[in-house]
């Protein structure tokens, strides 16, 4: 069957198509719908019942990939080394920092990775001891890290502590606008507040933990009965101290005043040895018959 394609006019009151009448006859009488159809780039040819296309100019994309093989072997010698870190000075959630000496020992000149809690540094080592000063931020004031290397294929361990110191500072700068005389203040009062870390207290607490059981024991036993009773409670705690110093007032004058009665007595005595004897003396005779 041949299929018909009209073109169809609608804008009038009558539709009007137009259907050629294109078969297979009339397809074939045109050389354009015909192989061999030859056209000004492209040569469409039938070959054994396929169509074949032949041009003389078109674009491609030539990929060349190469491998290079390379042989290489780098000599790397390990030689034991004495690790020793300094303890860590400065200050904590500063600007300047802290700082730590760290010292490393080995028979030739060589350089070593270490590698702490949160920080890896490399430090050089020689035969004289090399001596390299880092500088670390913590926000912390308790610091203490566990740090390692490997030397001579073992590891060299040490550790990164100290104390570091608070440093309370306000920054009052401003930040002027361009072509304003108006400041504004960076910061305000809350933001420029802030607390110091307080784990060395707790580090210290811990560490002495009787004297502190002892404290806290004394505070509460003074602060419960004054809570309660009131101005009764202060009146008598008040009065119970002054009879404890006056207590141990008197007993202190009365030591200094024995002290000083027995070293009178000393005295008389030392001066009575030494003065001569002023009294009559008797002679005894004694006459043979």
């Amino acid at each position: 069957m041949n299929a018909h394609f009209c073109d169809c006019d609608v804008s009038g009151n009558r539709p009007r198509c137009h259907c050629p009448h294109n078969n297979l006859s009339q397809l074939r009488r045109n050389p354009d719908y015909v192989l061999p159809i030859y056209k000004p780039r492209v040569t469409l040819l039938g070959v054994n019942g396929s169509v074949e296309s032949e041009t003389t100019e078109d674009e491609f994309t030539v990929a060349i990939s190469s491998t290079l093989d390379l042989d290489k072997a780098t000599l790397s010698i390990s030689e034991p080394c004495v690790l020793n870190i300094g303890p860590l000075q400065g200050c904590y959630s500063c600007t300047e920092g802290s700082q730590a000496s760290v010292s490393c020992f080995t028979l030739s000149s060589s350089w070593t990775t270490i590698k702490c809690d949160r920080y890896v540094f490399s430090v050089e080592c020689n035969p004289h001891n090399k001596s390299t000063l880092l500088h670390l931020p913590f926000n912390d004031a308790v610091v203490d890290h566990e740090c390692y290397t490997t030397c001579g294929g073992k590891n060299v361990s040490a550790r990164l502590q100290g104390i570091l110191y608070y440093h309370p500072h306000a920054d009052f700068s401003s930040i002027a606008l361009v072509n304003t005389s108006e400041v504004l203040p960076q910061l305000d009062w809350f933001d420029e507040f802030s607390l110091p870390d307080l784990s060395p207290l707790w580090v210290v607490a811990v560490g002495h933990w009787k004297s502190t059981l002892f404290i806290l024991g004394a505070v509460v036993s003074v602060l419960v009965p004054t809570y309660f009773l009131g101005p009764i409670a202060i009146r008598l705690l008040f009065k119970g101290l002054w009879l404890v110093l006056k207590n141990v007032f008197t007993i202190a004058l009365t030591a200094v005043r024995f002290l000083a009665k027995l070293g009178d007595l000393r005295s008389t005595d030392d001066t009575s040895a030494a003065l001569p004897s002023s009294g009559p003396q008797m002679h005894h005779c004694v006459t043979r018959l």
